[in-house]
């Protein structure tokens, strides 16, 4: 008895293995099996969701929170804008910076030919761009001369100040202030050396240029009834622009005193 279940099993192992060939080598075998697969998957996936909108479902806290969201989406659709109206505001305030920064391009040590139309700040790709009394618009890198760049990216900031301080007392994301490095850099006089008086300097025309600097952020501060607030670090001292309204010196680092104290360095902020 145990012999016949012996070659029986072994019978059955036999078929099996040769059940198993036939399926490696038959095509409709392993796409009936991979179907079958898929078909079990599909199942599983199902019940999941079945069991999701069941408990979820029409009757469940899930789909009124939805409901309540979309609603509240509408309502908030509904004060939005039409893409068209959109961008005529866009335009609108673009215009309105180009105003005020040819404004303040009068005022500034610039080519005269770029300051019958004022500069476009574009806020896409965030650059400037100007036009020339050819009415062609150029970039920066077609105008050349630093004091050119310096007189356009001043005007702009001053144009986005005076733009936002018309849009306060709204809060706004944008500090109330500006920090200005060294604007004078591009027209140190020829011969200038660190330490030098700015006073024998004051009547040439490079200095006449930086006062016009200084006379330009007063002015663009004056339109706004102070609503910014410009700081200026500056190697030029009052010479150049101590009679300028509204400019106001906090501290002259000349002859060893600097913005980090001696005793700082010596001993540490605490002593």
């Amino acid at each position: 008895m145990k012999r016949e279940l012996r070659e029986k099993r072994t019978e059955m192992e036999a078929l099996e293995g040769r059940a198993d060939v036939e399926r490696k080598n038959n095509e409709i075998l392993r796409n009936l099996e991979r179907t079958n697969r898929k078909r079990w998957e599909f199942l599983g996936e199902l019940k999941g969701k079945l069991s999701f909108y069941e408990a979820y479902g029409e009757d469940g806290n899930l789909a009124k929170q939805l409901a309540s969201v979309d609603a509240e989406l509408t309502e908030l659709r509904k004060k939005l804008p039409s893409p068209n109206e959109l961008e005529f505001r866009k335009q609108m305030v673009e215009a309105c910076i180009a105003g005020l920064a040819c404004d303040r391009l009068k005022t500034l040590d610039v080519d005269p030919r770029y300051t019958r139309i004022g500069p476009r700040f574009s806020y896409n790709d965030l650059t400037i761009r100007v036009t020339g009394s050819d009415n062609a618009e150029h970039i920066l890198a077609e105008i050349g001369s630093a004091s050119n760049w310096l007189s356009f990216h001043l005007a702009i900031v001053c144009a986005l100040q005076e733009f936002f301080a018309t849009q306060r007392p709204d809060p706004l994301p944008v500090p109330a202030f500006v920090v200005f490095d060294q604007p004078s850099q591009v027209y140190f006089p020829h011969g200038y050396q660190e330490g030098d008086d700015f006073a024998s300097y004051a009547n040439s025309e490079d200095m006449k240029a930086v006062r016009k600097i200084f006379e330009t952020i007063s002015q663009s501060i004056k339109a706004t009834d102070g609503a910014w607030q410009a700081i200026v670090l500056e190697h030029a001292d009052q010479s150049v622009y101590g009679d300028v309204d509204s400019v106001h010196e906090i501290e002259n680092w000349r002859d060893g005193d600097k913005l980090i104290p001696k005793n700082w360095l010596e001993n540490g902020p605490e002593n």
